[in-house]
């Protein structure tokens, strides 16, 4: 082979003759401190032959940009490498038995020669898409994929080297998730409103429902979906449950619950499939008679494709089971013997995207990434990043003067980490950081917003696919009394120790279908910000992003009200010296007087469409500094400050994402998968 991802707040003193004009200051002041994240992050990955019969792994691995490595599954080297640019991610991997590879990364479609080491980029193959998820090649080498956030499937047939848009496959869904083809079908897998599984006539664009088992009307996605023969696997989600359908009778015969995905294998030599269990266990499924059986592979996490492949190996005789995972690593497994084994893939780790920030104890600088999560922590003194693995994407964090606290997504799962003892995730008495607790029980999936009182963080999020309304989080942070003796302990009231032994309350859905997005904390009371939009796939129901009011003694809300009406989101929120609270929509800053409930003056700082967005759940940072008396914060011009008095507002540096302030005022942001500072 060739070398070759209210109150009805009329505001009465609207600050309608502040000009709207900003000043864009050089940035000399700007210093790139580096990389925090690398890693090999799988989503998408494929095995096939190359144009002179070698077979291959292809794993696409995250990064900026996204970059395909084709791998020699005998010793792991890679043998090839090409960056996708254009794309950061790629779910979509698959290949033709000429040695042709195909991906859908991000929003476009590529194709990779194996004979060549030559890669083709397509595109948007859908102009009306931002996300292209999983495809399949049908035995005729059409290619065929599935979008977001207009729920299509289209085609690209390598004979006529065309796309064909087959349109909404259902109507108020946003997700074709899943796909495969197979003998002029095509079948997608639908999420978020609910799970779904649509058949479509390749010949004639033709849309049939296959309506699920009674049982799964509360699953969101149908995430995974495999054709072995002639039967269809279809993993549905929450419940993790693979439902088995057979083409022919067209009827469904079997469901296995606690099944991990992302895929069933191809059918094996003796007319059996293997998928993993939630446990990571490895099972043989037998489409004889039904019966699942164990194999001796275990610890497994999800698949990455899996496929049969000849090693030409004496311990792995006839055809063996691949796949790789998320981390690089594969693994290969053959039924005749049961040998198995791990081989690490030669990946080289990218630079993965900055997705939240904050500045800790020390003023050491803490950042997370997407997708692949971790933790990274940048060194002011020694001008160094040390990286700790492990946890997952962080989409909020908040440092207090003992703990950092972060938010992550899926399952809202919040976790504390100490960092003045070692970093152990897997520690086997307590982990540090230490999962607190998660809120998928409540329906969540994303904290965003952060803020301390007294003796508690809360915590804001956004609910989880197909849901409206999010929740309030406190986490209490009460220290013991050293002092207090064991019999006072003893005669303490019953009730009270009772309240003071919580770990955590939450509240959910406390301004009606709108998402927690921005929190600030001030005398024993909770001001909140919201945002219309839910989780992804849930059109709002709501026009105008509110404030609330959340009193902490009662845990009850006490206000809420619209600050600038027509804007779907606040935020960002922040009080000045005077405990005036400001806050930003995402083009519009506003003050509000906690006194008299009234919003005393409003600013439009730039233009803004509210019409285009999809969606607002971090748009813009604010932070009050109380050594000059300014404002400073991100929009979506840039990193930017604003005086109170004045209202005069500048950019200070354009091109920036998330926003941490340190003790000397220095301002840390993101671009992409690097991270910056301002010198004030």
């Amino acid at each position: 082979m060739k070398k070759g991802l209210s109150v009805i707040l009329s505001t009465l003193l609207l600050l309608a003759c502040f000009s709207t004009t900003s000043f864009q200051a050089a940035s000399s002041k700007t210093e790139k401190l580096g990389i925090p994240h690398y890693s090999v992050a799988i989503m998408g990955a494929t095995y096939g032959p190359s144009v002179d019969g070698s077979e291959y792994i292809f794993a696409v691995a995250n990064g900026e940009p996204a970059v395909l490595n084709v791998i020699d599954p005998a010793s792991g080297d890679r043998v090839d490498s090409v960056a996708l640019e254009g794309a950061s991610f790629a779910w979509g991997v698959d290949t033709d038995n000429n040695g042709n590879v195909y991906i859908a990364a991000s929003d476009k479609f590529y194709h990779y020669s194996t004979e060549t080491g030559e890669l083709r980029s397509f595109g948007r193959p859908v102009a009306s898409e931002n996300y292209m998820w999983r495809i399949t090649v049908d035995e005729e080498g059409r290619v065929f994929g599935g979008t977001y956030p207009n729920g299509k499937v289209y085609m690209y047939d390598p004979s006529t080297d065309s796309f064909t848009d087959y349109g909404k496959v259902v109507e108020g869904q946003q997700y074709v998730r899943s796909i495969d083809a197979v003998n002029g079908k095509v079948y997608a897998g639908l999420g978020s409103q609910k799970a779904q599984l649509v058949e479509i006539d390749i010949a004639t664009g033709a849309k049939q429902e296959i309506p699920l088992p009674a049982g799964y009307e509360g699953d969101k996605f149908v995430y995974d979906l495999d054709v072995a023969g002639k039967h269809l696997f279809a993993r549905v989600t929450g419940s993790a449950t693979l439902l088995v359908y057979d083409l022919n009778q067209k009827k469904w015969i079997d469901q296995i619950p606690d099944v991990k995905g992302l895929d069933v294998s191809k059918l094996g030599p003796d007319n059996s499939v293997y998928f993993i269990k939630r446990n990571g266990d490895l099972k043989k499924y037998n489409l004889n008679d039904y019966t699942i059986q164990d194999t001796p592979v275990s610890g497994l996490w999800s698949a990455r494709d899996m496929r049969w492949i000849t090693l030409n190996e004496p311990d792995y005789p006839g055809q063996s089971l691949i796949s790789i995972r998320y981390d690089g690593n594969y693994w290969i497994y053959n039924p005749q013997t049961g040998n198995h084994k791990m081989v690490k893939a030669q990946i080289k780790g990218e630079p993965i995207n900055i997705q939240s920030l904050a500045v800790g104890l020390d003023d050491h600088i803490y950042t997370s990434a997407y997708m692949s999560g971790g933790l990274t922590r940048y060194d002011q003194t020694t001008d160094t990043f040390k990286a700790f693995s492990g946890n997952g994407q962080t989409e909020g964090m908040i440092a207090t003067d003992k703990y950092l606290y972060m938010g992550i997504y899926p399952e809202a799962k919040m976790y504390r980490y100490d960092p003045t003892k070692p970093y152990d995730i897997n520690a086997s008495v307590v982990a540090n950081p230490e999962l607190l607790f998660s809120l998928k029980s409540e329906g969540q999936d994303r904290p965003f917003a952060w803020t301390q009182g007294e003796e508690a963080v809360y915590v804001g999020t956004v609910p989880d696919y197909g849901k409206l309304g999010g929740s309030l989080s406190v986490i209490y942070e009460r220290e013991e009394d050293e002092d207090e003796s064991d019999d006072e302990a003893e005669e303490s009231d019953e009730e009270e120790d009772k309240e003071t032994s919580k770990t955590y309350e939450t509240f959910t859905n406390i301004v009606h279908n709108q998402s927690i997005i921005s929190l600030a904390y001030d005398d024993e009371l909770v001001y909140g910000g919201t945002s219309v939009w839910g989780g992804l796939g849930t059109p709002p129901t709501e026009e105008d992003g509110k404030i609330f009011i959340w009193d902490t003694e009662d845990n009850v809300k006490t206000f809420e009200a619209v600050p600038v009406p027509g804007h779907r989101a606040v935020s960002a929120l922040s009080f000045d010296d005077d405990e005036y609270l400001w806050g930003i929509t995402i083009n519009t800053i506003f003050k509000f007087d906690p006194e008299t409930k009234e919003v005393l003056g409003s600013k439009e700082l730039f233009p803004f469409d509210w019409s285009k967005l999809g969606h607002s759940w971090r748009s813009a940072h604010l932070q009050f500094d109380p050594n000059d008396g300014q404002f400073y914060g991100r929009t979506e011009q840039g990193i930017f400050t604003f005086d109170p008095e004045t209202w005069d507002y500048e950019v200070l540096e354009p091109n920036a994402s998330l926003f941490g302030m340190d003790k000397n005022g220095d301002i840390y942001f993101a671009r992409g998968e690097e991270l910056y500072r301002y010198n004030r």
